[in-house]
């Protein structure tokens, strides 16, 4: 193989590997600036934690069909809505859908994963216990409150 097919090769790499970078504050700083749910209102929580696979696959996410936020490795973002059952979507080649119940003055959390698929990642949205979820969310940056 030619040495400039080679270069090309690890060139392309480099750059897939870049594009799955999230910027923003971490999470840690963002809470103390953080609004609290209104009254109300609950909170949606959608995050991704660090993953091998699919690291540069980014889908938006829709609450109750309307875009919200991207599930971005390592990231958190929010979304307040009334109290009651909404609907959490993301899609790659296939599209993950999940109910969640919310609560007023409560958070709901949302993990978004990638998994291998065929040709590209499959996204995976699991609700999840905030026990299992707030250990997880001083790791991750803060990417938006909608």
């Amino acid at each position: 193989m030619p040495v400039i097919v080679k270069c090309l090769k690890i060139a392309a790499a480099i750059v897939v590997v870049l594009s799955g970078c999230t910027e923003g504050p971490a999470y840690q700083e963002a809470v103390a600036t953080q609004s609290a749910i209104p009254a109300g209102k609950g909170r949606i929580a959608v995050f991704r934690t660090q993953q091998v696979q699919g690291f540069g696959v980014k889908p938006a996410v829709l609450v109750n069909g309307l875009p919200t936020g991207k599930c971005e490795v390592d990231s958190v973002f929010f979304v307040d809505v009334p109290p009651g059952q909404h609907t959490v979507s993301a899609s790659t080649m296939e599209t993950s859908v999940v109910r969640v119940n919310v609560a007023a003055g409560q958070t709901t959390y949302v993990l978004c994963t990638i998994n291998v698929g065929a040709v590209m990642g499959v996204v995976q949205l699991v609700p999840v216990s905030a026990a299992s979820a707030t250990p997880k969310m001083n790791e991750l940056v803060f990417t938006g409150q909608y």
